[in-house]
């Protein structure tokens, strides 16, 4: 039978863990959301930057605020590609943090990049770049390794406060049924010392009244009835 104290504290653990698990699932999702918007604004600067370069006569032109500000800060896989979505050459300098094969032919390098920008069209919508109106670039960028670490961190630390909390219950349970047993194991010895000192009595007094009695074949035979019930 479970006691009252017992069940509070499985609730409590419980509650616990349930605190635990919405608490962390929703920092982390806070902290996700602000490293997407913030990654957000770095691809959306840099389709800025292409869109000022195409737009701005050749001699107005500085590209180094560009290459020294906007590309350095791009830690996220990203494609450029043309209106249509096809990869632009070379594809060296319009991609950012993808694994390129130096093997594969210039047709293997454009069907690979062709099956990155489906994945990353899947994770954010592609920036275009215009001109006049008219699109003639599409940015395609997706997730750092860091947004794609913390979004696996809350199971993590789920599976960690699970287990912590696991090992807890059963540490409450060990202590408990230790406790229970050194209840019985004390009620067993202290019932025992109280059965016994009336017990002893009773049979030194039968000795004694078999000492009494010894010329009454029935009394003995009552007393050898009571010898047996108090044995």
């Amino acid at each position: 039978m479970t006691s009252p104290r017992s069940a509070n504290i499985k609730l409590i653990l419980l509650a616990a863990a349930v605190v635990i698990v919405v608490s962390t699932l929703l920092y982390t999702r806070f902290i996700v959301e602000q490293l997407l918007h913030k990654e957000r604004g770095v691809a959306d600067l840099y389709a800025k930057s292409l869109q000022f370069i195409a737009n701005a006569p050749n001699d107005q032109v500085d590209y180094s605020f560009i290459f020294d500000e906007v590309i350095r800060s791009i830690d996220f896989p990203m494609v450029l590609s043309d209106a249509g979505g096809n990869p632009l050459t070379p594809f060296y300098s319009t991609t950012r943090n993808i694994q390129l094969d130096s093997t594969r032919t210039d047709q293997q390098q454009e069907e690979y990049l062709r099956a990155i920008i489906d994945d990353l069209d899947n994770q954010n919508a592609a920036i275009r770049v215009t001109v006049q109106g008219d699109v003639i670039q599409l940015v395609h960028y997706g997730e750092s390794k860091l947004i794609t670490k913390l979004r696996w961190l809350p199971y993590a630390e789920i599976a960690v406060a699970g287990m912590f909390i696991i090992i807890g219950y059963i540490g409450f349970s060990y202590v408990k049924r230790n406790e229970q047993s050194n209840i019985w194991v004390g009620m067993s010895k202290e019932t025992a010392h109280q059965l016994g000192t009336p017990l002893s009595s009773l049979m030194g007094w039968l000795e004694l009244m078999k000492d009494h009695a010894a010329d009454s074949p029935k009394m003995m035979g009552t007393l050898a009835d009571m010898e047996s019930d108090v044995h």
